[in-house]
């Protein structure tokens, strides 16, 4: 077992990223990556293999619960475009952290560019005050967020555990990873040290050109992101 690592995955849909991914971390970092393979291509599969460790981590398609039409239209208010077909990978990610193979973990999200290290992020995994888990706390209009595209986790954090364990048995209730973090979180009581926002910087708040790690997320981060690799 190693002692600090990174850990990415990605399906047949969101292997394009990879490459990309790869390219900004690489131009920073030295760390290790081990890539979760969710349904990867052969071809993205065997590129990933030259650059680091390859697991596999699949589910059954009865592992997702039914969700209630009147849920699904309601999660149409937030996020437009079809989801439920990508919902099975978001909740993939407290399983992979379960079975990373190091003891201080970094998850980031494949449309998260790294622009600077992130050694600063592994401490937050074994702080004192804290239950073995870190996430960024992000503030707009007053409200406040977590957002799960970056985290620092030890192994056998309960954190983790009961996060997996709720995305299991309650999938067919939230529309992905980041809501349920949230109310695992919040029901459990769990000490979490945030960290700065600099290391998950959501493209969508002001200041990410300066952000150790910009992230791209959602419909609208997308679109900029797709524009991103083009140029690279």
């Amino acid at each position: 077992m190693y002692l600090e690592g990174v850990i990415v995955a990605a399906d047949h849909e969101q292997e394009w990223l990879l490459k990309w991914w790869w390219k900004h971390y690489r131009s920073c970092n030295s760390h290790p990556v081990t890539f979760f393979d969710l349904g990867m291509s052969k071809s993205a599969r065997l590129w990933c293999e030259k650059r680091g460790e390859v697991l596999s981590l699949t589910f059954p398609d009865s592992w997702m619960r039914e969700v209630s039409p009147s849920r699904i239209e309601s999660w149409k208010t937030t996020y437009p475009e079809p989801i439920l077909h990508k919902r099975k990978a978001w909740f993939a990610k407290p399983f992979a952290l379960l079975n990373s193979p190091y003891s201080r973990t970094l998850w980031i999200d494949l449309d998260c560019e790294v622009r600077r290290s992130i050694a600063p992020l592994f401490p937050y995994a074994i702080d004192k005050n804290g239950d073995g888990f870190s996430v960024v706390l992000l503030e707009f209009e007053g409200k406040h967020y977590q957002n799960s595209g970056v985290l620092s986790a030890r192994r056998h954090s309960p954190v983790t555990a009961m996060w997996a364990k709720n995305a299991r048995e309650k999938n067919h209730l939230y529309q992905g990873d980041d809501d349920l973090l949230v109310d695992t979180i919040r029901e459990n009581h769990f000490r979490i040290p945030f960290f700065p926002m600099t290391y998950n910087h959501l493209t969508l708040l002001p200041g990410s050109e300066n952000a150790a790690i910009r992230h791209f997320a959602g419909p609208t981060g997308k679109w900029d992101l797709l524009k991103e690799v083009h140029r690279d």
